[in-house]
């Protein structure tokens, strides 16, 4: 069996997921009510982000194997800059 290539309804319908996770996580971040919803509000907003992002790389009609390349590149730069943050916010600040 082999797999479908990602076809414009899916696109969509993803990408809809992730901000729908973003606006959840936002709202959680923001609701006063519970701990909980607070807790794991921002770990919700970087998912949603992350589905969103990584989407609007992924062509149309890209193969299983052209998207997964294209997710991992897309993750190493977004972890580059986070590691890259990290090492050059203390020089900055002190």
């Amino acid at each position: 069996m082999s797999l479908m290539p990602l076809t414009e309804k899916w696109k969509s319908i993803i990408e809809k997921i992730g901000i729908a996770l973003s606006f959840f996580g936002l709202f959680s971040i923001l609701q006063p009510v519970s701990m909980t919803l607070y807790r794991h509000g921002f770990q919700i907003l970087c998912l949603g982000g992350i589905i969103y992002i990584v989407l609007g790389y992924i062509p149309t009609g890209a193969s299983l194997k052209k998207g997964l390349g294209l997710t991992l590149a897309v993750l190493a730069v977004l972890a580059g800059f986070l590691a890259l943050g990290i090492l050059v916010a203390p020089i900055l600040v002190g």
